[in-house]
């Protein structure tokens, strides 16, 4: 059964309560009036969508600000930031969150033929965690999404590096290529990139 199609014999709060009738503000007991609207069902809740364009002040009833479902740019854009938030703190348990278990990742140390599936990416973090507990960062800078049905990629700065690091090399960045796919309607990272360029090239 497809993410938005109610259960057999579900109904929907216009058909089970009734018209969305907030009270009127403004005045005490005031009468209660039907605001336009029209409940539609989004992944996981019924939602109003208002149809009435602007606020009505003369009974004081506001226009409502709606939680819509998150694009799938802002779902995975959620999904990086979190990652790398995860990564900073040493979290090994919210880094390999959201990864494919057939994940392939390139990274700046060897092998170079890359490290495949979730247990050796898993594998790969505790030295990480040791060399960033010198105080080293790991924030974000700029990050881009482009996201099709079920395929997305994104890439991305981070600051990356101690103190030292920066003091000698302020301009220096990671580079974080990340490309994902859709199952169950689920955004999973399939495929890390990261690298540094070279010190003797950068400008």
């Amino acid at each position: 059964m497809p993410a938005n199609t109610p259960a057999p014999g579900t109904r929907s709060p216009a058909e089970r309560d009734g018209p969305y009738t907030p009270h009127r503000g403004g005045r005490a007991g005031g009468a209660r009036g039907a605001v336009p609207g029209a409940w539609c069902l989004v992944p996981g809740a019924w939602c109003l969508v208002r149809t009435d364009a602007q606020a009505r002040p003369e009974c004081g009833i506001r226009p409502t600000i709606l939680t819509m479902a998150e694009s799938d740019e802002e779902q995975i854009a959620d999904l990086i930031r979190t990652w790398a938030a995860a990564v900073h703190a040493g979290d090994l348990d919210g880094v390999v969150t959201d990864h494919a278990a057939d994940i392939v990742m390139f990274d700046v140390p060897p092998p170079y033929e890359g490290v495949r599936g979730l247990d050796a990416y898993r594998e790969t973090w505790p030295p990480f965690f040791e060399w960033q507990a010198q105080g080293a960062a790991f924030e974000i800078e700029s990050l881009d999404v482009t996201a099709g049905a079920d395929v997305a990629f994104a890439h991305a700065l981070l600051r990356c590096g101690t103190p030292q690091d920066f003091a000698d090399r302020p301009a220096q960045r990671l580079r974080l290529t990340v490309g994902l796919r859709k199952e169950d309607g689920r955004w999973l990272v399939a495929h890390e990139h990261h690298s540094f360029p070279d010190p003797g090239e950068a400008s």
